[in-house]
């Protein structure tokens, strides 16, 4: 079924459970309404308190900013004066004290810095302005000599009044003159503006009597006619007969000297005023006037906010709602799709398969149907040789086929690896069908840069019970599969029934095979090839055997073609190896006769990429010398993967291995192979010798193969020799060497050694 159709299927009905999500949905739509409008109620009721209390606390960090800079000037005339009292004689110039008093005021913030003496002598900051009317202040001085702050009336140019700090001079207990700091009133306001509530407050610095030092420039407030604080404030009050009762409250709270706030009516608007006392001076205070007009307002403000959220909060509930009514059927069907599809393919999988062709077989039941199973050939290679990338996009290709050739009538899976199933229509074309997707997926995968002719290995189940499990059917056309042999030439198999005990024995065999690789129960026998026309042993081959624990030897045709499939040959392979070798290397150390041995090669050792490292690795381990080991590749290698078997043999002779062509003659042989392949040993097929016995024109063949390969420098060696006629018919045509039971059957290692590997001198060396 291709693409769109299983989208289709993955709409679902409107059920029980989507209808309880969204009457639990509209439920707490409703808490979430009522849980809003409680927290609207509640955050209107208390911000005012909070506004209150926030402005109280800024009151109070505003009075110690203004203590700070007023301190700061006070300290910087005080240390002035100190440097003034510290010169006994007064002797500085005019210039001398011109610069100290210019200096004094660019290192702070004040406008200008004078200095009267005792005399009435006048120094300024400004070196040709003088301050007249500062005298008057002299009178305020404090008794103790500190320093005393006093408002003036100099501009200075902003349009606002000053304030003045004053510090005797004082040398020997006498005063020698008045040291003046002089600054806008703005100045003691200066970083209090930019607090919070500055926009909605007026601010005022007054001092223990009532007198206003300092005022903000805010004009959201009413502004004060005089310099006294509280007769400007009780002017306000809105009940005339409140005023000195306000008047009283006001001179306690502020005499009191901490932080607080107090309510009254104005003819207005009813004020607020917070204060806070300022650390330096004593007795001075911080006061900001708010409105209830302007707290409202903010207030206001919260409470639009807070309906506009709970209307949000609404609108948004709602169009969750409303999603979860319109697209929770496209949610589950995304969660159908992880449950039914294949991550890296986005091909269906084998619990959609199991369900789609159940519906399919109901579906259409006039329609005769087979179930296949199908996998690449040697996949395994590809993803090792390729890389995962590769194989993955491999595997894609296939999908992207598959799915072309599909009706909507039938339908297929990705059910792990490079594994597929697929319902078919039998129209007795599907073997057509199955070569045809061959055949594109080869050339999709060699625009992809992967030059490896592709082979899809398939199993069929011809469907005869619909109501037979499609699980069982799909473990059916898998035994199929499994049946095949990688050798033939069509890689298709149906299933039969006997496959099921066929199955049962590989299944054993399987489930034993690495213990007994483990356990050493896979071992060596040994068959001599022999010198006809000397008539003598001249090497041998390895044949491996299972002998089981109690002895049972279970023989090569019962297991070879199951490893071969599953690829355990590999590791048999490299063991028979490395046997042969750990043999040799006992041969020579012992000091006895050492014959050249041949080891089978399966042709997947040579798809792995580190195959002659490990041959060379195993070679030096044991430290045989290679013309010890003869390597046999079978003949059929070499029409399934050529250039990948040639490309190997050309590694190992590059060794200085010596190679041989097994079963040459078993069907497939060509004279190509005595041309291209650089092998040392050609091994006539036991069957071509069989043949040749009964017909002039395979003897004709057969000598005419030995004479090129002769001339080739090819030694010739023919298998399954068993009589004394073939044995002298083999020498007639000129092949000196045979393998085969009129010599000796496989014999066991040990029976080899005693009768061939005889101590050299007649005495072997003992370790």
């Amino acid at each position: 079924m291709r693409k769109k159709e299983r989208k289709r299927d993955y709409n679902l009905q409107w059920n029980k459970n989507t209808t309880l999500l969204l009457v639990g949905s509209l439920f707490l739509l409703m808490i979430c309404l009522a849980l809003e409008a409680t927290h609207v109620y509640r955050l209107i009721s208390t911000y005012r308190g909070f506004v209150d209390s926030s402005i109280t606390g800024q009151t109070g960090l505003d009075a110690e900013l203004v203590s700070s800079n007023l301190n700061a000037d006070i300290q910087v005339i005080r240390s002035t004066a100190e440097q003034l009292q510290q010169n006994e004689n007064y002797d500085m110039d005019e210039l001398q004290i011109y610069k100290l008093l210019l200096g004094v005021r660019n290192k702070s913030g004040l406008d200008r810095v004078v200095l009267i003496m005792r005399d009435g002598t006048t120094y300024s900051s400004e070196r040709y302005s003088t301050m007249s009317g500062l005298e008057k202040l002299i009178d305020q001085s404090a008794e103790d000599g500190s320093a005393t702050v006093a408002k003036t009336y100099f501009d200075f140019g902003d349009g606002m009044a000053s304030y003045c700090i004053m510090m005797p001079v004082v040398h020997k207990g006498i005063v020698q003159g008045y040291l003046f700091g002089l600054n806008s009133t703005t100045q003691l306001l200066h970083g209090t503006e930019t607090d919070t509530y500055s926009q909605i407050s007026r601010s005022y610095v007054i001092n223990e009597k009532g007198t206003i030092m300092a005022t903000s420039n805010s004009d959201v407030m009413f502004v004060l006619q005089n310099d006294d604080f509280y007769t400007d404030v009780l002017k306000e009050l809105s009940e005339e007969e409140n005023r000195d009762l306000m008047e009283e409250q006001l001179r306690k709270a502020f005499a009191q000297g901490t932080t607080s706030v107090l309510t009254f009516h104005a003819k207005s608007d009813d004020w607020k005023i917070f204060f806070a006392p300022l650390s330096e001076p004593r007795g001075w205070t911080y006061v900001n006037v708010v409105k209830e007009s302007d707290v409202a307002a903010l207030v206001k403000g919260i409470k639009v906010e807070s309906t506009v959220s709970m209307a949000l909060v609404i609108l948004l509930m709602l169009l969750l709602c409303f999603i979860i009514f319109k697209f929770v059927m496209s949610e589950q069907r995304e969660m159908l799709k992880l449950a039914f599809e294949d991550s890296l393919t986005q091909a269906p999988n084998e619990r959609y398969f199991l369900a789609q062709a159940q519906k399919l077989l109901k579906d259409y039941a006039d329609y005769a149907y087979c179930v296949i199973s199908f996998d690449i050939q040697n996949f395994r290679y590809l993803n090792e040789s390729y890389g995962h990338m590769k194989a993955d996009e491999l595997l894609r290709l296939m999908v992207k086929n598959v799915e072309k050739d599909l009706s909507v009538r039938e339908g297929y899976a990705r059910i792990g690896a490079d594994r597929f199933v697929a319902l078919l229509v039998d129209d007795g074309r599907i073997i057509e069908r199955v070569k045809h997707l061959e055949e594109r997926v080869s050339k999709a995968a060699s625009e992809e840069m992967i030059n490896y002719p592709i082979k899809i290995k398939s199993g069929f189940y011809e469907v005869t019970d619909r109501k037979e499990n499609v699980a069982a059917m799909i473990d059916k056309a898998n035994l199929a599969r499994k049946s095949v042999i990688p050798q033939t030439k069509d890689l298709v198999a149906t299933y039969e029934d006997s496959l099921m005990e066929e199955t049962r024995r590989r299944e054993f065999i399987e489930s034993k095979m690495e213990m007994a690789l483990i356990a050493g129960e896979f071992v060596p026998y040994l068959q001599p090839k022999w010198d006809m026309k000397n008539n003598h042993i001249i090497a041998a081959e390895a044949l491996v055997r299972w002998k089981q624990g109690l002895g049972e030897i279970i023989p090569p045709g019962e297991f070879i073609s199951i490893f071969e499939t599953n690829g355990f040959i590999e590791k048999i392979d490299f063991y028979m190896l490395e046997q042969v070798c750990k043999y040799l290397r006992k041969m020579i150390d012992e000091g006895r006769e050492v014959y050249p041995i041949s080891v089978n090669q399966s042709r997947y050792l040579l798809h792995d990429p580190n195959y002659t490292l490990n041959v060379q690795q195993i070679m030096l381990k044991y430290k045989i010398p290679k013309s010890l080991i003869e390597l046999e590749l079978t003949e059929t290698v070499f029409f399934q993967e050529r250039e990948r078997m040639i490309e190997v043999m050309e590694e190992l002779k590059r060794m200085n291995m010596d190679l041989s062509i097994d079963d040459f003659g078993s069907g497939f042989s060509s004279l190509n192979l005595l041309r291209d392949m650089p092998f040392d040993v050609l091994k006539i097929d036991k069957g071509f010798l069989n043949e040749t016995n009964t017909s002039e024109s395979g003897k004709f063949i057969l000598k005419k193969i030995i004479e090129m390969a002769d001339g080739l420098g090819v030694r010739v060696i023919c298998e399954g020799v068993e009589t004394v006629e073939q044995a002298q018919m083999l020498m007639e045509i000129g092949c000196n060497y045979a393998q085969g039971y009129l010599y000796s059957k496989p014999i066991p290692m040990g029976e080899f050694i005693e009768k061939y590997n005889v101590p050299i001198n007649g005495q072997a060396a003992h370790e």
